[in-house]
């Protein structure tokens, strides 16, 4: 493990150093003050019939992927090119929940939905805008191109909805290097995470404006990458060792962020964006993944209020923002090493948050709280003993019948706080999320049977100390809990971490 750990700690200095945003002065950003995710020397209209041939391109070569896996897909085809079957479809009688493998729903098709997002975004289009334009493709594509299949109602909402979490959190990450000093290196990141937008800009031939600073004109980010080894605790497994490493990322592109001044202001851009992913791998005879999460968040629009004066040459903050969010995670755990992987996909929707930022005296903090419903799919996780125990297979969901797993529809609340003093941060992450499988609309027609809940419940809490902007020795806890019901079976799951590692704070 400890030959691990010294090839990922080179590693991390050399991603840091080569995608670190380089600086300069080239422009003044004070005369372009714009809440804009990218400004322009000379105003940018949206490119509509661009976006159309584009989305059509898209959705042109998914025709051509269904039909060239025909065999496959013809096990859902229920219906005929003929009026009674489009009648059912106006009519609303032909929709339903599919039965589709937990990946094909909740990783091909979010990525599906996020190149209809793109498209429209980069293009110049809003987010709301382009959410419309996501809904409209993945609508067209469920009620045309898969005719004969009945139209997935979540597939309606998870793609177009994903896309926009997964789209707008990527746009915003690669817009703050694409914003940052035109280098190598910042054009490398920028059109990496944000290629529609470099492609099309390339073709405009269209001309950024490049801030002075970064951080300046009310932008802020935190990119924050480690490595940790540790111990795991798992219920009714052996304690065993593992490895991790995670990236987080938050920009904030809000004018007047963090600088003197007070009053309120809005944004609706996307503005704030927030990403996370997590690897997690455990030594238990032999190398195995046991954990991996991709979270994205976007402040879609919202509030700005802040308070902010200098005293004695050392600022006095108070920012508050509140907003609608997206959000969109998705999760696969494994509590034992060996085991099947929990699997849990996660839309935030309809969701707000609010967060609080302020500094005084040298100690800064920042206190968040989301809550709001929750729409996705989820492993049932009493689904092996309810069975195990005599119940009915055929009392479950249909997707639960096939694919072990339910369509799910529920709440979440995740108060985050940030405490930096000095050197030294201390933070805690929570995050519950209470769930039930949905029944109606089972693609079977049986909407009565057993009642299923799914719990899951997570805490991290860390320590981090040493060179400011930089690197970082990092202590971490985290604990899980997991518990599922089915009917009047119930099962549950804890685990706990422990780790010590090396983080990177550009």
């Amino acid at each position: 493990m400890n030959s691990y750990l010294r090839t990922g700690i080179a590693f991390l200095v050399a991603s840091v150093h080569a995608l670190a945003p380089r600086l300069c002065a080239a422009q003044d950003n004070e005369e372009h003050g714009t809440d804009s995710t990218l400004t322009y020397t000379s105003p940018q209209k949206p490119r509509y019939l661009r976006f159309a041939l584009e989305e059509l391109a898209i959705l042109g070569g998914g025709v051509a992927q269904y039909w060239s896996n025909r065999d496959s897909n013809a096990r859902d085809w229920q219906f005929k090119y003929d009026w009674a079957s489009l009648r059912d479809r106006i009519e609303g009688k032909a929709y339903a929940f599919d039965t589709n493998g937990f990946d094909t729903n909740f990783l091909f098709h979010p990525t599906s939905g996020t190149l209809y997002y793109l498209t429209a975004r980069s293009n110049h289009l809003g987010p709301f805008e382009s959410l419309a334009v996501a809904f409209s493709a993945s609508f067209l594509w469920e009620f045309f191109g898969e005719f004969q299949e009945k139209p997935s109602v979540n597939d309606i909402i998870v793609t177009p909805v994903a896309g926009m979490a997964w789209g707008e959190t990527t746009s915003q990450l690669g817009a703050f290097f694409l914003r940052a000093c035109p280098s190598t290196a910042n054009e490398i990141a920028g059109s990496t995470l944000a290629p529609y937008t470099a492609l099309n800009d390339a073709l405009d031939g269209s001309t950024r404006v490049h801030s002075d600073c970064v951080d300046g004109n009310g932008s802020a980010h935190r990119f924050r990458l480690s490595l940790s080894a540790g111990e795991a605790w798992s219920e009714g497994v052996a304690p065993y060792p593992l490895a991790t490493i995670a990236l987080q990322t938050e920009v904030i592109h809000v004018s007047g962020f963090g600088r003197p001044g007070k009053g309120w202001g809005t944004f609706a851009d996307g503005n704030v964006s927030r990403l996370g992913v997590h690897v997690g791998a455990a030594s238990a005879g032999g190398l195995s993944i046991t954990d991996f999460a991709l979270l994205t968040q976007t402040v879609v629009a919202g509030l700005h209020y802040r308070d902010n004066y200098l005293r004695a040459g050392r600022l006095q903050r108070r920012d508050v923002l509140f907003g609608f969010m997206i959000g969109a995670e998705y999760t696969r755990h494994r509590y034992q090493p060996a085991g099947a992987a929990d699997r849990i996909f996660l839309l935030d929707l309809p969701a707000l948050t609010t967060r609080y930022y302020g500094q005084s005296q040298g100690l800064a903090w920042e206190l968040t709280m989301d809550v709001g419903g929750s729409f996705g799919g989820a492993d049932s996780f009493a689904q092996a003993r309810a069975l195990a125990t005599g119940q009915s297979l055929s009392s479950l969901t249909s997707v639960a019948q096939a694919e072990g797993y339910n369509h799910v529809v529920g709440i979440m609340m995740s108060p985050r706080a940030r405490l930096t003093l000095g050197p030294t941060e201390l933070g805690m992450d929570f995050r519950s999320d209470r769930l039930i499988a949905w029944r109606a609309l089972d693609r079977t027609g049986n909407t009565s049977g057993t009642s299923v809940s799914e719990f899951r419940r997570r805490t991290s809490f860390w320590v981090s100390s040493g060179a400011p902007s930089f690197a970082r020795v990092l202590l971490g806890l985290n604990w899980t809990q997991r518990a599922g019901s089915v009917g009047d079976v119930r099962t549950s799951r804890n685990e706990l971490a422990l780790s010590i590692g090396l983080e990177l704070a550009p």
